[in-house]
């Protein structure tokens, strides 16, 4: 989704999934894991949001995951952003661009305006049309 922040930049919404951090098989491993990996990402973590990069996000209990939204300005940013964390090269990433739900609706409105004077002229609908209409209830 793009938005103006209050700094009138238009930004990106991301959903951000970190799957399979690391593990670790002695107490010595799990200290150095913690205080030089896992410590120093969530403190970046928690800057990304003091900074308001990162919207909303957490741990889902019982996991090795990170899940997030974040903002950037593109798909490059978002990618440095990632990269600077201490954590990139441990974990596997997703990472979803997302739609609001205003902006999804503004487009499900222009379909509806169409649709409704298609059916009031018995006008057909053209195939790119019928393809963008499939795509939008596609969830």
């Amino acid at each position: 989704m793009k938005r103006t922040t209050k700094k009138t930049a238009v930004r990106d919404r991301y959903l951000v999934i970190g799957t399979h951090g690391p593990g670790f098989t002695t107490q010595e491993e799990e200290l150095a894991v913690l205080q030089d990996g896992i410590i120093p990402s969530f403190n970046a973590l928690h800057q990304l949001e003091e900074k308001g990069i990162i919207l909303a996000g957490g741990l889902p209990l019982g996991e090795r995951t990170l899940v997030f939204i974040m903002e950037a300005s593109s798909n490059e940013q978002a990618d440095r952003i990632l990269r600077e964390l201490p954590c990139w090269g441990v974990f596997d990433w997703e990472v979803r661009p997302i739609l609001s739900f205003g902006k999804r609706s503004k487009e499900e409105q222009s379909i509806v305006s169409k649709l409704k004077k298609r059916i009031k002229y018995n006008t057909p609908i053209t195939t790119r049309e019928k393809d963008c209409s499939r795509d939008s209830q596609s969830f």
